[in-house]
């Protein structure tokens, strides 16, 4: 189970895995700034802290970021570290040594050199071991012994929403923030005193963060309710995401009766399902952290590509102008604001083409899975590339985000000259745009589909491999071409899934099989329920 740490326990053996590095040549003037000492690991250190994280992220049942959040609701956490040093380990569970060293990880990120101080004096060695210990199946406590209850999910906010307090903070697994960089915020909205804004950043390796800034946040009554009500709505039932290598958010809702409900999450992108946005939006702060972190994200995408062809005729009209010009042009515009994708495709100067797509959430959704730097490295075509005098393709690319504002991209329209990771971008949206379709006038599905009369019976063509024979089953219900059933199969009539070839309607007398011979469809088939009886 805990393989993925375990086997470093050979190369655990030693008394140093780093070594501190000071600055000992600049002298902290605006010129030349100091550097913050650091400890400069040795390899093994970094391949531990991610496999920490991967042994999290692939047995969620043991909810450790979960249970580290509820350290830091009960103010446990401190107490937590403090006795990390001494804890006798041998009897204590996987959660809790795996939580002892989740927790490591997340002081290291706020606290440079909390890593070599539990690599060199053992403790991560003696974690890790206890674990080999438990693979082994030897016996040890159930109990996580660290003052956190079990709770039950789903969440659930009770009452009116009078207030509510929210703190987000971004520090995460990766690269450590500069002393300056905004790092929490606080929000207070509260039904008769407002909203109330506080701002913290980095304090670097002292471990506290330093205070930016209070402020109140001009909001009306009616934009207050909204936001206590969104708020409140979102909250009525709450199945908590957590993730790893991300911020966290702590919510504190107490409603009119003076019940206060505490609920913590991850700082994910569509964390909360557009909560915060509306969020900002109502009070017109971009800035806020919220349930999200305030990502980046690209919110319009425009390509335009220029195809210039020049074709020799075999007997031109003008023999100084033995050439006819062919220009071919296209636009593509995916747009989060509208929630629509234009393509305009100029084929030829009498000759133009344009399709519209308007997907509510759907358009959000796609642009949401395109990376903020996406489209972007482009590896270029040899210096010695030929070039075709009579022919040039050309194209341009800008991709606005939230925060970066627009960024262009543009080359010639080939594979080298493309970004490398254009031939993706260019399936997933073919995928997307397929699934419309171009309409059922041209579907034979629709347009060829017979009525079935009262007194017909349902019959349906099935195939149980691609290319295979057709069977013949009687249904209950009608089903499309290419949908898949489950039927009995065999002289056992064990459950199989097929599928619809076509379908057919008989009155019993014309019946294509003999009814008291032929076997009925059980069901449609359903994705989680019979996904195994496709191996």
């Amino acid at each position: 189970m805990y393989e993925l740490l375990t086997k470093y326990l050979p190369e655990l053996n030693k008394d140093k895995f780093g070594e501190w590095v000071f600055d000992d040549k600049n002298d902290g003037s605006p010129e030349h700034p100091m550097h913050f000492p650091f400890v400069n690991y040795d390899d093994i250190v970094g391949e531990i802290w991610q496999a920490i994280y991967d042994t999290v992220d692939q047995h969620p049942e043991l909810d450790i970021v979960k249970w580290y959040n509820k350290l830091l609701k009960n103010k446990e956490h401190q107490k937590l570290s403090d006795a990390m040093n001494n804890m006798d380990v041998s009897q204590k569970d996987g959660r809790t040594v795996l939580l002892l060293l989740f927790t490591m990880t997340r002081r290291e990120r706020s606290c440079e050199g909390t890593f070599a101080h539990y690599f060199d004096d053992g403790s991560v060695r003696r974690w890790i071991q206890r674990l080999k210990d438990i693979d082994d199946g030897v016996e040890s406590a159930p109990s996580s012994e660290l003052g956190v209850k079990e709770e039950k999910n789903p969440i659930v906010f009770t009452g009116a929403l009078q207030k509510f307090r929210l703190i987000s903070n971004n520090i995460c697994f990766g690269p450590e923030p500069m002393p300056g960089d905004e790092v929490e915020q606080r929000l207070s909205v509260t039904s008769s005193g407002g909203v109330w804004l506080t701002r913290y950043r980095y304090g670097g390796i002292d471990d506290r963060s330093k205070l930016l800034g209070k402020e109140k946040i001009s909001a009306d009554e009616n934009i207050i309710k909204n936001i206590l009500d969104a708020v409140a709505r979102n909250f009525e039932k709450y199945d908590d995401v957590m993730a790893t290598d991300v911020g966290v958010w702590s919510l504190d809702l107490t409603n009119t009766d003076g019940e206060t409900f505490q609920i913590n999450g991850s700082l994910i992108p569509n964390s909360c399902h557009g909560l915060s946005d509306y969020i900002r939006e109502m009070l017109g702060r971009e800035d806020l952290f919220l349930f999200d972190g305030n990502p980046d994200r690209v919110d319009r995408i425009e390509v335009s590509y220029d195809r210039h062809l020049e074709i020799e005729m075999k007997e031109p009209i003008d023999p100084e102008h033995p050439y006819t010009i062919w220009d071919y042009h296209e636009d593509l515009k995916i747009d989060r604001a509208t929630e629509t994708i234009e393509h305009f495709r100029q084929i030829m100067s009498e000759c133009d083409v344009y399709n519209k797509y308007h997907v509510a959430e759907g358009v959000p959704d796609f642009l949401d899975d395109i990376e903020v730097d996406a489209l972007s490295d482009v590896k270029g075509n040899p210096p010695d590339v030929y070039v075709d005098p009579h022919r040039s393709d050309s194209y341009k690319i800008l991709i606005t985000t939230k925060h970066g504002g627009t960024r262009e991209t543009s080359g010639t329209f080939d594979k080298n000259g493309l970004p490398e990771d254009w031939p993706e971008f260019a399936e997933k949206l073919y995928s997307f745009l397929s699934f419309y379709g171009i309409g059922e006038f041209f579907d034979e599905r629709a347009y060829g589909k017979v009525r079935r009369r009262m007194n017909d019976l349902i019959f349906c063509n099935v195939v149980f491999e691609n290319g295979g024979k057709e069977y013949c089953y009687q249904s209950d219900k009608d089903y499309d071409a290419g949908d898949l059933v489950i039927v009995p199969a065999g002289r056992d009539n064990h459950e199989a899934v097929v599928r619809i070839e076509s379908g057919e309607y008989h009155p019993a007398e014309e019946a294509p099989f003999p009814l008291d011979k032929i076997k009925h469809v059980i069901r449609e088939y359903d994705e989680e329920k019979d996904k195994e009886l496709l191996k």
